[in-house]
């Protein structure tokens, strides 16, 4: 079980890294990939959810309308200090 959340914390790390990195300029197809880690990290019962408090969560979430690059840098900070 240890073993898979870590991977599954390190698939995500990479995965937002990735969109940080190469973040769209194109603020449809920005929201729209933000959108997509979204759903599959961070929608409770997502066969990939991450254990992440509600505030951080939330958090995420409220950023989704106008994502930046910056929108899962603290989801990563927060897996990291796992």
């Amino acid at each position: 079980y240890a073993f898979n959340c870590f991977i599954q914390n390190l698939t995500f790390w990479v995965s937002s890294e990735n969109f940080r990195k190469h973040c769209p300029q194109d603020p449809v197809e920005r929201k729209k990939q933000a959108r997509e880690l979204f759903n599959k990290y961070f929608i409770a019962g997502s066969r990939d959810e991450l254990n992440l408090d509600e505030d951080v969560r939330e958090r995420v979430r409220s950023n989704l309308d106008e994502p930046t690059a910056q929108t899962f840098v603290e989801a990563q900070q927060h897996i990291t200090g796992l």
